[in-house]
């Protein structure tokens, strides 16, 4: 299998109707051959006009790197929108197959497993996973050689995301509560070296290896938490 529709049904985030796709891709020279998972809202409005409309909550939960709402006409998406994914590529691509009816139904725990089998997962490519019931991940990961997840939902699901840290601060009460963070930064002079890793398929650290090869944002697996320079 190398996509299908993973969950269907009300986010556990506002309870208003998502749904979650895996498709597979060996494209992404970043990350490498990867089963990309993508957290979409079901409501009739496309990646773009969620954001516009604040929809996108169901989705990021109250992600700071959202934006704001917006009802200007000559936008098309949230004002001072931050986050690091494109709405126009990846998120619409899969929005627009969906709305085609080209994704089989994958929502069943042999299909779940079967799609990440033996396979890099990438845990919320766009979206929060913790929108998902935890099963759908879990069924996911069974047999999957390793994977990548953050989450700004404080404390979910430490043992399978990292948690996303919008400060130095909020990194710190992170760490004390022995989780491990994911965190953008400035530049590298905001590393905190004692306790964070330059993300290593980085441009700062010169893309020495692959996110499949890498394996350090899993959750509390051993290691530091990573930092990433802001592009």
């Amino acid at each position: 299998m190398k996509n299908g529709i993973i969950y269907k049904g009300p986010s556990l985030l506002d309870g208003k109707p998502i749904v979650a796709i895996a498709t597979y891709s060996d494209r992404n020279t970043k990350t490498g051959k990867v089963l990309q998972t993508y957290i979409l809202c079901d409501d009739g409005k496309s990646p773009l006009e969620a954001s516009k409309s604040g929809e996108d909550f169901s989705i990021c939960g109250d992600c700071k790197f959202r934006g704001t709402p917006t009802t200007d006409p000559d936008r098309k998406q949230a004002i001072k929108r931050d986050c690091y994914v494109n709405l126009g590529q990846g998120p619409t691509i899969v929005y627009k197959s969906y709305k085609r009816g080209i994704y089989p139904k994958a929502d069943f725990q042999w299909s779940r497993i079967l799609l990440g089998l033996n396979r890099f997962v990438r845990i919320g490519t766009y979206g929060d996973p913790a929108a998902v019931p935890n099963h759908v991940w879990e069924q996911l990961l069974t047999d999957a050689t390793t994977w990548t997840a953050y989450t700004h939902q404080s404390n979910w699901r430490p043992d399978i995301a990292m948690q996303s840290a919008d400060n130095h601060k909020q990194a710190i009460a992170q760490w004390k509560q022995g989780n491990r963070t994911f965190r953008v930064i400035a530049d590298l002079g905001d590393i905190d070296k004692k306790n964070e890793a330059l993300c290593p398929a980085s441009k700062e650290a010169g893309r020495r290896v692959q996110c499949t090869a890498c394996k350090l944002c899993k959750g509390s697996s051993k290691g530091k938490s990573i930092a990433i320079v802001k592009h």
